[in-house]
């Protein structure tokens, strides 16, 4: 596993082993950096349980955190950002499935960060009991992919300062 795929790891593990209050304050905080994010996050809670919403946030957090932990610059995305993002990504899954036969890999690839994304749906996979249809695994890992990719649209680099 690479260096980065640790250091989410590691995140996701010190995130989940906080005490509910400091939980909360990084909770708060990316509510404040980024509330397209989290507002999206909120309104597809629709189509989730409690669980699986609390894992998807969870793993808003440890991106956040990860790209904190590197030191790189966030600036909260605009509306434009997360509609281009949202679009983006969405196309991306719709020309998959035109155009693949389904596979996993295949699937995962046509995320923003396969590698993450895996790492985390995965993850996910290993913590559920029940045997739930795989459209709604699609749901949620898609909704992976675009907490996933909303964190780094926010990531900002030299070159567009």
């Amino acid at each position: 596993m690479d260096n980065r795929l640790l250091l989410l790891q590691k995140l996701y593990n010190d995130l989940a082993d906080l005490p509910g209050e400091d939980y909360e304050k990084h909770l708060s905080q990316l509510t404040e950096e980024q509330p397209y994010l989290m507002g999206f996050l909120f309104n597809y809670a629709e189509e989730l349980s409690e669980d699986e919403l609390d894992f998807l946030i969870h793993c808003a957090l440890v991106v956040s955190q990860a790209f904190k932990a590197l030191t790189y610059p966030m600036q909260m995305i605009s509306m434009e950002q997360f509609e281009k993002v949202v679009q983006t990504q969405v196309a991306s899954f719709d020309k998959f499935f035109e155009s693949e036969a389904f596979s996993m890999e295949g699937l995962f690839q046509a995320c923003s960060s396969p590698d993450t994304v895996a790492v985390f749906f995965n993850s996910f996979l290993d913590n559920q009991e029940d045997d739930t249809d795989q459209e709604h695994w699609i749901t949620v890992l898609m909704a992976i992919n675009l907490a996933v990719a909303l964190i780094e649209e926010s990531v900002t680099t030299e070159l567009d300062a």
